[in-house]
């Protein structure tokens, strides 16, 4: 018998967001791999579930992607991180890696991103987005950051913080005044809120902040800059992305999204 990984989408929140196919698959997979056992553990017992589980996260993933391949040899596998979709921004890549060179079946069941539940209501006026999940903890890498998409066409997309929410709101108050920003707060929860302004009256406005935090920056109308840059500028971009700590794969992909440029011809000017 070969069992099968399955990708699956847990609530952010609310408990009723998840999907009766995710229901099924925690119920009669062999094992589940949880970044947070305590976590999962309360869908489990919610639902009177007795589904065996393992901890799997970013300290521990090495040492027991193994063991978890070796009970594909019998069953299915679940993977779910605390909240949402697990692999976005959370750990999960080597144990997909490692089944699909076992010769395993890997299967999304999908369902809660609060990444989409962001976008959705946000009703953004750009026609793509760019997500890069937590952004640098360094002020000056993240300053770098801002400053090399400012003029882009995609909105970002990124999570924050509570502790520093403000330092990074404060940041692009001084790189972009006018952007737009929605700030999806507690998605799902009691205390949800979503709120839509400029980056001045977001610091008054998350004085102090608390919860979890789905930024979106729109594309900076005010401030476009030429739709097709020299070499030069693509090369300063580049430098101001790799010192923000993305690769060159990574800020490429990024640029040519934005710039609506071949990747290659970015690429080449790292």
């Amino acid at each position: 018998m070969s069992g099968t990984l399955y990708i699956v989408a847990t609530p952010i929140g609310n408990l009723e967001d998840l999907s009766l196919r995710a229901l099924s698959t925690l119920k009669e997979v062999g094992l589940i791999a949880a970044e947070d056992t305590r976590v999962t553990r309360k869908i489990l017992n919610r639902f009177k579930f007795k589904t065996p589980i393992i901890s799997f996260n970013e300290h521990n993933s090495a040492k027991h992607t193994p063991k978890i391949i070796k009970s594909l040899m019998d069953s299915d596998v679940a993977l779910v991180c605390d909240a949402g979709t697990p692999l976005i921004s959370d750990p999960g890549r080597i144990l997909v890696d490692s089944a699909r060179q076992n010769g395993y079946r890997v299967s999304p069941i999908p369902g809660p991103s609060s990444i989409t539940a962001s976008i959705s209501v946000a009703a953004t006026k750009s026609s793509g987005f760019c997500f890069v999940g937590f952004l640098p903890r360094g002020g000056t890498a993240r300053t770098n950051l801002f400053r090399s998409i400012k003029g882009g066409k995609e909105a970002l997309v990124f999570f924050e913080s509570p502790h520093r929410l403000i330092s990074t709101l404060k940041i692009i108050t001084e790189i972009s005044p006018t952007v737009r920003l929605t700030i999806c707060r507690e998605l799902t929860k009691l205390h949800e809120e979503i709120w839509q302004g400029f980056p001045e009256q977001a610091c008054k406005h998350f004085e102090k902040p608390l919860g979890e935090f789905v930024v979106i920056l729109e594309p900076d109308l005010a401030n476009k800059e030429k739709d097709h840059p020299d070499s030069l500028d693509l090369k300063i971009q580049l430098t101001k992305l790799k010192e923000a700590g993305l690769s060159r794969n990574a800020a490429s992909a990024l640029l040519a999204k934005q710039l609506k440029l071949p990747k290659r011809e970015i690429y080449k000017n790292w």
